[in-house]
């Protein structure tokens, strides 16, 4: 969800967009724009499809999506293929942003094997499910990695939950001194 509302955000405002589903063994790209799994990245990446035959277009909007498509059973291994390197080189002419969804960092090494292929990750926390000490392994494996960490969301964030976050004090509060 924040990968697609990403991509549409900087469609919106006329930039060209790509977002690939890279999440090759739980995908969900192609649900959020009700679009069609097959064909789409690994099917591309074993030979089956033409990049131009993956390529979908989103509305009028300049974004296109590149679903995962057919599950294969070594996706770690075609994301950190030679074949998925000149994928991305080849459409980074294109296009002015490349947003790839992956698999949670924590789970499987899928997500880490982009490290030397992107620019960097955003990490995507939800509120009340991750764990401080989940979002604090994925961050060092990210480092481990040497993946450049452009920032952090918390998904799911609710406004009452914020305010345990204050300092206690706001505009227009005054402390007055004890004069003891």
């Amino acid at each position: 969800m924040v990968s697609a509302n990403l991509a549409i955000s900087l469609a919106q405002n006329g930039e060209r967009v790509l977002l690939i589903d890279g999440d090759l063994r739980s995908p969900s790209v192609h649900r959020f724009f009700k679009a069609s799994q097959i064909p789409g990245l690994s099917d591309t990446l074993v030979g089956l499809k033409q990049i131009n035959d993956v390529l979908m277009q989103v509305g009028q909007l300049t974004l296109h999506i590149i679903p995962a498509g057919t599950i294969p059973p070594n996706p770690a291994e075609l994301l950190s293929s030679k074949t998925m390197e000149k994928v991305l080189e080849q459409l980074s002419s294109y296009y002015d942003y490349i947003i790839i969804d992956s698999t949670p960092v924590n789970i499987v090494s899928d997500a880490l094997n982009l490290a030397d292929q992107v620019n960097g990750y955003i990490v995507v926390a939800r509120e009340n499910a991750t764990e401080h000490k989940e979002l604090k392994q994925a961050l060092e494996s990210l480092e481990f990695a040497h993946a450049k960490i452009l920032g952090i969301v918390l998904n799911d964030s609710k406004e009452e939950r914020r305010k345990e976050y204050s300092y206690g004090y706001g505009y227009g509060e005054h402390v007055q001194a004890d004069e003891s």
